[in-house]
């Protein structure tokens, strides 16, 4: 299943990529966070927890992949790995999704407001005269 996911997002996204971090080793089992990004936007995340490395591993990027390309039934592999065309016959790729745009604040955050600083001058020393 894993191996179609990743069909799936090269298709849709070819400059994608896939990182895969170890958080921490937690009760025997090791905790893993997959990124799915895109040009440096990080588009899903998975996490995954198992006590084999490559389990957890694999469970994360199967998390993150279900959430961005969604879940692979056996009608969306056949997408995936369509038939050949037929002699004469022209196979049209399907045009790639648009990606949202990251949205920026419109106005600038208040400055925030600090209270204002009292400051008490220390007394004179005396010179014990």
């Amino acid at each position: 299943m894993l191996s179609s996911l990743i069909t799936a997002f090269r298709q849709q996204y070819p400059r994608g990529s896939l990182v895969s971090e170890l958080l921490t080793i937690h009760d025997g089992q090791y905790v893993v966070r997959v990124m799915v990004g895109l040009e440096g936007v990080t588009l899903a995340a998975g996490l995954g927890a198992n006590p084999r490395l490559e389990m957890a591993e694999d469970i994360a990027c199967t998390r993150a992949l279900e959430r961005l390309v969604g879940p692979i039934s056996n009608a969306e592999k056949a997408k995936i790995n369509p038939p050949m065309a037929a002699p004469g016959e022209t196979v049209h790729p399907l045009p790639e999704p648009p990606l949202p745009k990251p949205s920026l604040a419109e106005s600038p955050l208040p400055a925030p407001s600090l209270p204002e600083k009292v400051i008490t001058p220390l007394p004179q020393a005396s010179s014990g005269e």
